[in-house]
């Protein structure tokens, strides 16, 4: 790479074809190169170059006089040169290399006799439009000496949204997806960090240690080609806080406690909604932040702030960055300007949304990283950089409560099944604090930090008001989370249908024995939680899909009056039947049964808990199809193990901290769908024309059990004791 910067020119010109930005020449005992950096070439240029050489013999043999030379090269045509009295001069064997799509061209003089007794002293450069007129004045007699470090463009990349993967198909999609970018290319994290590995170009991942995040890696067999790539400073990956603000600290301790388990030490830098009542801000050394201007670090508290880039606050707005042909004109005249200021108080930021950019565009991507790293003005910076660099005045909170301006809640209430609200229903910031207090109760454990995930994940701040009356309508789930757990802390037998667990107004139900716990939405008589206990501890083994995620479906197929069936992808418990989902139930209790009756008296469903048997059964006018989230393993999801602990599970074999619990079926028939089905092919890129089956786009970790039966049937678990 040309690292012997000799000239830096200031953009002056209309056309980024003539404009000359920079000049490198070197020189090796067998060659003398001269480099032309221009602002942006196209495939087939139409300038020519005149180079005015002045060489210094570096022998003392006398017929090797002080000479200048005329080097002539145009596209399409061999280079030629002429002496000082315009005569050719052969022997040089002169070559030139367009390299149009990095925007350069080398001129070289091939000649090692030549090269070996004589020194490039000074040059000139004139460049020539298509008609050979200069397409500006020369530039001045340039000395053949090194510039000043200081002609660098200081630039941060820096990326978000990169792997949500709440699906199999969700996380194949976003690593090596069809058709997803925005020139409907192949697109995904996996380019990013090939074109970062290829060139040796240094980013920021912000949010890649979410706990699902690095789950999903896992699931991919990912997690240790990024460890690798962050261990040579490639990949700078900061600790990471999701869901609501006012809980920053506990998020980013289970994010903190997730990384450690993959071997990701905890990091000096952090990208959360910190805030000036956050708890151990101190603790980092510097922070990413929505500041006035995104071309400048900051202090605030004795840390340092990293600015986002624009995109953050406004995604609205289009990414003017890179397109299919790698950087845009734009984004190379900002870092021409850049490092012509040379100022290392002045940053470049580009990145975003790697979703939403085409920065995870397998070509654009490439060609992109690669413009960077041949271009020896621009300095990526590393995360030493990012913690030295001089930063201007300190940051003083202004519009924001946050670093990260995340929108203010509404007073959003949920929606009930039958499509009203309740007055007596708790508005969404009331709930939030409702949970809030209810799990800094509960004793930490795995369990714990489950309820603490689901509740997070449902309290992401969004400026879309839609979304986050979906997330309000499942919110209050998180209390029958709760609910199982304080049984753990004291297992005992329940039966009750006179508590309101998730705050909405309106009574579930509780059966347990000292083995088993279950909770119950009413309306269509579903199981929303089991939990069972054995010798070896204790595993949730049903949940609603909205445990892991909402919202994954269109918006426009939400139905945000329709409650617990407000997203078309939710599976709202076991027992939850495909018809009628949510018609209303009357309860009966008895001391380890339950029965739903219908209100139209169409259906009965009987729970009944003996020791470690759930048993359910059905009384129907008709023939019924009901669906069973069976959750497999979720509190180890976490864990580098969890892929091999599937793959025993799946194949039969025992595992010594979880079994898989017995099913047996009256009078009904199952199918089994499970999100690990399609495994096998989540090493390769995604495939549109493939039908994967329907497990891949179930929500990890879900296997679905749907029961088709007739009139009567019954299904019975037996959980290990």
């Amino acid at each position: 790479m040309f690292a012997d910067l000799i000239y830096f020119d200031r953009l002056n010109l209309a056309d980024p074809a003539q404009d000359l930005v920079a000049i490198y020449a070197r020189h090796s005992n067998e060659k003398i190169q001269f480099r032309l950096d221009f602002l942006d070439l196209p495939q087939q240029p139409n300038i020519s170059i005149e180079l005015n050489v002045g060489f210094r013999p570096r022998s003392k043999i006398k017929d090797l006089k002080l000479a200048k030379f005329h080097i002539w090269a145009t596209n399409g045509h061999e280079p030629s040169i002429e002496d000082q009295n315009q005569q050719p001069v052969h022997g040089l064997n002169p070559k030139i290399y367009w390299k149009t799509e990095l925007d350069y061209v080398v001129i070289e003089i091939n000649n090692p006799s030549f090269a070996s007794t004589h020194q490039v002293e000074n040059l000139s450069a004139t460049i020539l439009d298509g008609e050979g007129q200069p397409a500006a004045p020369p530039t001045p007699q340039i000395p053949i000496a090194a510039l000043s470090s200081s002609y660098k463009a200081p630039l941060l990349l820096v990326f978000y949204d990169l792997m949500p993967g709440f699906t199999p198909a969700q996380t194949l999609r976003r690593w090596d997806g069809a058709h997803t970018g925005p020139f409907g290319q192949r697109h995904g994290l996996r380019y990013l960090l090939q074109a970062v590995e290829e060139t040796g170009t240094p980013v920021v991942l912000l949010d890649l240690k979410k706990p699902n995040s690095l789950a999903a890696l896992n699931y991919l067999g990912q997690i240790e080609k990024i460890r690798q790539l962050a261990e040579k400073g490639l990949l700078i990956l900061p600790d990471v806080g999701i869901g609501d603000p006012e809980f920053v600290g506990q998020s980013l301790r289970l994010s903190r406690a997730v990384s450690r388990n993959f071997a990701f030490p905890d990091h000096p830098l952090v990208f959360a909604s910190l805030s000036s009542k956050s708890y151990n801000i101190n603790r980092y050394k510097a922070a990413f932040a929505v500041l006035p201007y995104s071309d400048s670090l900051y202090t605030w508290q004795s840390i340092r702030l990293i600015p986002l880039p624009q995109t953050f606050q406004s995604p609205q707005k289009n990414n003017m960055e890179i397109d299919q042909a790698g950087l845009t004109i734009a984004a190379k005249q900002q870092l021409v300007k850049a490092a012509q200021a040379g100022n290392a108080q002045t940053l470049v930021t580009f990145g975003g949304s790697l979703s939403q950019s085409a920065w995870g565009d397998a070509q654009s991507s490439q060609l992109a990283f690669e413009y960077i790293q041949s271009h020896p003005w621009i300095h990526v910076l590393t995360q030493q950089d990012l913690l030295t660099l001089p930063t201007r005045q300190g940051y003083i909170f202004q519009d924001c409560e946050n670093l990260l301006c995340t929108p203010h809640d509404l007073p959003l209430k949920p929606y009930s099944a039958a499509g009203f609200i309740k007055s007596s229903a708790l508005a969404y910031p009331e709930l939030k604090n409702a949970l809030r207090q209810e799990l800094e109760s509960l004793t930490e454990g795995k369990m714990t930090d489950q309820a603490w995930q689901m509740f997070l994940n449902l309290t992401k701040p969004t400026a879309d008001e839609r979304l986050q009356q979906l997330q309000v309508n499942y919110l209050g789930n998180v209390g029958h989370l709760i609910a199982g757990i304080k049984w753990l802390q004291n297992p005992a037998t329940l039966h009750t249908c006179a508590v309101d667990l998730d705050w909405d107004g309106e009574m579930e139900c509780m059966l347990a024995s000292k083995q088993l716990f279950t909770t119950y939405e009413p309306d269509g008589a579903r199981l929303l939680i089991l939990i069972a206990r054995n010798t070896q501890g204790a595993q949730q083994w049903i949940g609603p899909a909205s445990q892991f995620s909402v919202g994954l479906s269109d918006s426009v197929d939400w139905k945000l009056e329709s409650g617990p069936a407000s997203d078309p992808n939710e599976i709202p418990g076991a027992f939850s039947d495909l018809e009628n989902t949510h018609q209303p139930f009357f309860a009966e209790i008895k001391e380890n049964q339950i029965i739903f009756n219908a209100a139209n008296g169409s259906l009965q469903k009987t729970f009944s808990i003996v020791s470690n048997n759930l048993l359910v059964e059905y009384r129907s006018e008709q023939a019924r199809t009901t669906r069973i989230p069976l959750l497999i393993l979720p509190e180890q999801r976490d864990t580098p193990k969890w892929k091999e602990r599937l793959d025993r599970l799946v194949s039969g074999e025992n595992i010594d901290d979880s079994l898989l619990p017995s099913i047996q079926l009256v009078a009904a028939s199952n199918r089994q769908d499970s999100f690990h089905d399609s495994y096998k092919w989540m090493s390769q890129p995604e495939n549109p024309s493939f039908g994967y089956p329907l497990g891949h786009y179930l929500p990890f970790p879900v296997t679905l059990l749907t029961i088709q039966g007739p009139k009567s049937f019954s299904v019975k678990f037996t959980f290990p004791p």
